[in-house]
């Protein structure tokens, strides 16, 4: 795998970019890799600024860094579609 980026950007750079450009009042992040990291300290910084949000890793036996990095772990790809389809229908938004 090869990920391009420009100098001085990475996930959580993008991230936080988002979240001001959309006046987002909550975020949601799920990851499965190293690459992810800093999107989830991103995650944390706007905790601290009142943006609630959550850091969710997609379970790899590949990454035990990126689970101990999140707030919630769930069994891999299939987990983050079971977690996001149960906060669709919560929130009652049909798939």
């Amino acid at each position: 795998m090869l990920e391009l980026r420009p100098p001085g950007v990475d996930k959580g750079s993008a991230l936080t970019g988002l979240v001001r450009e959309r006046s987002a009042g909550s975020v949601l992040f799920c990851g499965d890799d190293l690459g992810d990291l800093p999107a989830f300290a991103a995650v944390r910084e706007l905790r601290a600024q009142g943006v609630p949000g959550c850091v969710v890793a997609s379970a790899s036996a590949e990454s035990p860094r990126v689970a101990d990095a999140a707030d919630l772990t769930v069994p891999g790809p299939d987990g983050i579609v079971a977690l996001l389809t149960a906060l669709a229908a919560a929130l009652g938004v049909s798939p």
